[in-house]
């Protein structure tokens, strides 16, 4: 089972969204999380990003978990909703996290979780350099997927802010223990200062920039399960590489 997460930076890195179809049919993921993801937003041409992908990638299941509703850095509300292939109904412009899955999908779950009462400066990094600016935190959300084969997938975009990221994958942790099946935990944890909340980390690579990779922000985490870290190239379509692992399951 290839099991791959990406921060796909809304594909804004892409000049048009074939490229993004093709950079994840490249993946051959079999499990993919996906995170910074647009639903109807102006700036990815009014698409539903997640629902798009599934139709456009072979993933016959898929969810979305809008954190906001509204657009990022500007007017927003926290969202609580989750949208699936099995119950898909409209949504307002929102903005979040979406998982999809080739392997059959009996349960999906959603878990919301809190901002950071406090942002942080933050080095954002492109590839005609750095700048530093200010960034207010924003609500977060966590999907689950009880596979067909007895695993349960989980992923989130945790908080940049240190140690909130560690507590939530915490909460998570917790929330997760009453449902079914062995775990592993995927997404954009950005820095993971004050540990991974007990669980064992599968992939040692560095993701952040994707083009020049420095920092460990996204994680592939169980302890229920090994696997063999995949070498992924960078697509040119995010500011993240994609990272993957391959697990007998």
């Amino acid at each position: 089972m290839r099991v791959i997460t990406w921060n796909i930076l809304s594909g804004m890195n892409t000049r048009s969204e074939g490229n993004l179809f093709s950079a994840i049919n490249n993946l051959n993921a079999d499990i993919l999380a996906i995170h910074e993801v647009d639903y109807l937003q102006p700036r990815s041409k009014n698409v539903r990003q997640v629902e798009a992908i599934a139709n456009n990638c072979g993933f016959q299941n898929w969810a979305f978990a809008p954190a906001i509703s509204g657009t990022p850095g500007a007017y927003w509300e926290t969202s609580h909703e989750l949208i699936s292939s099995e119950n898909n109904y409209d949504l307002p412009t929102s903005y979040g996290i979406g998982l999809l899955s080739k392997i059959p999908v009996r349960n999906w779950h959603r878990f919301s979780l809190k901002k950071s009462p406090i942002g942080l400066p933050l080095a954002i990094t492109s590839e005609k350099g750095t700048r530093i600016s200010y960034i207010p935190d924003e609500p977060r959300a966590a999907i689950a997927a009880e596979l067909d084969n007895g695993v349960t997938v989980i992923t989130a975009h945790l908080s940049f802010v240190p140690p909130i990221n560690t507590r939530q994958l915490r909460k998570i942790r917790n929330w997760a223990s009453d449902i079914p099946g062995k775990k592993i935990y995927i997404g954009d944890f950005n820095a993971l200062l004050f540990g991974t909340a007990g669980l064992n980390s599968i992939n040692r690579a560095r993701s952040y920039p994707g083009w020049n990779p420095k920092v460990k922000f996204d994680y592939i985490l169980s302890n229920d399960f090994s696997g063999e870290e995949l070498k992924l190239n960078f697509e040119g379509v995010s500011d993240h590489l994609p990272i993957g692992v391959l697990i007998d399951s």
